[in-house]
């Protein structure tokens, strides 16, 4: 998978064409902002509170279908934290730690993962790891 950077905003639009996909203002404006994110996770609702202020007639439905066209195209990826999704701009394979306390969400590569033994084809790797990051139990000891 190529990230947003390796990706550019034409072959983005293009893809997005010979699919057959509308390429409404609302929709370029929301592929022109994540194509100039370089990392990092986010909600929806976060980035609806930015984008709508740009683009007042912009509805979180029209965010979300077009986040997830980007993550079907692998430009970015969504995982679940347990209890909403979570946008990535990082689409290669990486597992996340989130921490319980405060939210905070790390990448963690994944040094071994032995996916040749797995039958069919693969279409999506989730590897979510839920605990205590350790600034949160520094504060604690404290």
């Amino acid at each position: 998978m190529r990230s947003v950077n390796e990706m550019n905003l034409e072959e983005i639009v293009e893809q997005l064409k010979a699919k057959k996909i509308k390429l409404t203002t609302q929709r370029m404006e929301i592929i022109k902002f994540v194509s100039k994110m370089e990392k990092g996770h986010f909600e929806a609702k976060e980035l609806f509170s930015v984008l709508s202020k740009k683009i007042p007639s912009l509805s979180i439905a029209t965010l979300y279908s077009t986040l997830y066209l980007l993550v079907d195209l692998g430009v970015i990826y969504s995982f679940s934290d347990g209890q909403k999704t979570i946008f990535d701009f990082n689409p290669a394979p990486h597992g996340h730690f989130v921490c319980r306390i405060c939210g905070k969400i790390e990448d963690i590569e994944i040094k071994k993962l032995d996916l040749e033994k797995i039958r069919g084809k693969r279409e999506k790797i989730e590897i979510v790891i839920r605990g205590v990051c350790e600034d949160c139990l520094k504060r604690v000891k404290d």
